[in-house]
């Protein structure tokens, strides 16, 4: 949830040239605050007021990630992949308990990652979590919402300044741009239908219908969108180019519920409000496995010369793009849904020459 904690947290890493060290500040009040019951090595401590960190030196968000969970106590477990008897390193580990807070420090050398001198990663994947028990309260660095926090696409990037390999793209080192605030639809107009904004999403009711359109134009030629949808029956990027949209679009639609969900590109007229006319429709493609309830990240690289749509990261199908000025975004939402997480960030290509206006 996008909502402050009710206890505070404080992390730090820094690296050296061998290790990699954490520094938490918990906040906490009343005797159960920093209260642990786990006392041996790789028991369940996540079950204690605790701390964790995991960790993906490959910067692939990979399921070989590692993840170490330290209480107050001092006691840890050090899992890879979920499994505790995979990996048993050499850590050093350092807590203390004061008035109204705990502490813990955790030193990881490189070389019990498997990780040696000359072949360590620029770029890694990591996210840090808290779990509290008074009050009960899961908290993270990243934004997880529904997902567990044994979900590697979620975690955040660590630059490591001791890393000698360079191993992301130029287009991972993108920043994200959010382009909706999760409270308010004051940078969207309402074209059709009813959208309700909150608690980081945008919500049109099951069985409704709803058509949002940017208030402003896109900055890129060459970009990615991407949201976390539920999406009940079909979810739609719609590009246009003009803001009122007079002349032919493109829309890239993610369908649930038609022939085992299917993905479709389509381009029409007018269709930021009714009626609609003539479009043009290329062949669904398929699978699309949506289900209902189920959050899907949906995302759309859009290009001048073509256009992808991907479903959880999986490439779902590739088109010409016969519409390349189209700077103008709109969502339609058919049969009711959650829209979260929306952002927007350059596509850089190889051929790309597209220039920020």
């Amino acid at each position: 949830e996008r909502r402050p904690p009710a206890a505070h947290t404080t992390a730090r890493a820094v690296c050296t040239r061998d290790a990699l060290y954490l520094f938490y500040l918990c906040e906490c009040s009343g005797r159960d605050g920093a209260r642990w019951a786990n006392r041996t090595h790789d028991s369940e401590v996540w079950q204690d007021n605790s701390v964790e960190v995991f960790l993906d030196p490959s910067g692939t968000a990979g399921s070989n990630y590692y993840q170490v969970v330290l209480n107050p106590g001092g006691v840890r477990a050090d899992l890879l992949a979920r499994r505790r008897e995979a990996w048993n390193p050499e850590l050093k580990v350092a807590t203390k308990v004061s008035r109204g807070e705990w502490t813990a420090e955790l030193a990881i050398p490189f070389r019990q990652l498997g990780l040696t001198p000359g072949r360590i990663n620029r770029v890694w994947r990591m996210n840090l979590t808290r779990f509290s028990l008074s009050p009960p309260e899961d908290t993270s660095w990243c934004v997880l919402g529904d997902y567990s926090s044994h979900t590697p696409s979620r975690f955040g990037y660590l630059w490591l300044d001791a890393g000698n390999v360079m191993n992301v793209s130029d287009q991972e080192m993108q920043p994200w741009e959010a382009i909706f605030d999760g409270e308010s639809l004051s940078n969207w107009r309402v074209v059709r239908g009813e959208v309700l904004a909150g608690e980081g999403m945008m919500v049109v009711e099951p069985a409704q219908t709803a058509v949002v359109a940017m208030r402003k134009p896109l900055p890129y030629d060459d970009l990615v969108i991407s949201a976390d949808v539920i999406s009940n029956k079909q979810f739609r990027f719609m590009f246009a180019p003009d803001r009122d949209n007079k002349q032919m679009g493109f829309y890239a639609t993610f369908i649930n519920h038609i022939n085992e969900s299917n993905v479709a590109m389509m381009r029409d007229w007018e269709y930021w409000a009714p009626p609609m006319g003539f479009h043009l429709t290329i062949p669904h493609y398929g699978p699309c496995p949506m289900a209902d309830n189920t959050w899907y990240r949906c995302e759309v690289r859009f290009r001048p010369e073509r256009v992808q749509l991907l479903l959880n990261g999986r490439l779902l199908m590739e088109t010409p793009n016969l519409y390349p000025k189209a700077r103008w975004l709109g969502l339609h939402i058919i049969g009711g849904g959650k829209v979260r997480n929306l952002r927007i960030r350059k596509l850089v290509t190889a051929n790309s020459t597209s220039q920020e206006e």
